[in-house]
């Protein structure tokens, strides 16, 4: 999917593309915060951008394809909760719910970014727990 820099950002904050996820996507900023990375590695896969995907996913736990799925029609991002994961934070958690489509009907999903480990709860929210001593790589 091709996003311009004047459409609201796939993420959900209601900000542009160019002021929200786009410099994190381009390495022109980090994210600062747990929920900032989560939304830009959301973003990272409605736009299938593989390198932001690869870049930002701990070795520790990146798959041999860090690749975004094709043929996934992401639909939303809802963020629960976080807790802590702020700029002064050594760790923090995000709860969320991301939304998509695919050929095999509609569905949750969850990935992997540096620090944070993923499960299931309540069968259908999603927990992940943040740790900025993990660099990004």
């Amino acid at each position: 999917m091709t996003i311009s820099q004047d459409d609201p950002c796939p993420c959900g904050t209601g900000e542009l593309f160019q002021h929200c996820c786009q410099p994190f996507l381009t390495g022109a900023a980090a994210p600062e915060t747990a929920e900032a990375l989560m939304r830009s590695r959301y973003t990272a896969f409605v736009v299938g951008d593989d390198a932001y995907l690869a870049a930002s996913w701990h070795s520790a736990t990146r798959p041999e394809d860090p690749s975004a799925p094709r043929g996934i029609d992401w639909r939303r991002l809802r963020i629960r909760d976080t807790v802590a994961g702020g700029p002064t934070d050594q760790t923090g958690e995000v709860e969320f719910v991301a939304h998509f489509r695919s050929t095999e009907g509609p569905g949750i999903s969850c990935t992997n970014v540096p620090g944070l480990h993923a499960k299931l709860v309540a069968g259908s929210t999603l927990t992940e727990s943040f740790s900025n001593r993990s660099p990004l790589q």
